[in-house]
């Protein structure tokens, strides 16, 4: 998605929400 584009430091929050969605897709 483009959030992991963005820079982390501007949103942390999001990385983590794609990190769990990730988890949840592969599952």
């Amino acid at each position: 998605r483009d959030v992991l584009s963005q820079p982390a430091a501007n949103m942390p929050q999001a990385v983590q929400v794609t990190q769990e969605e990730r988890e949840a897709i592969e599952r």
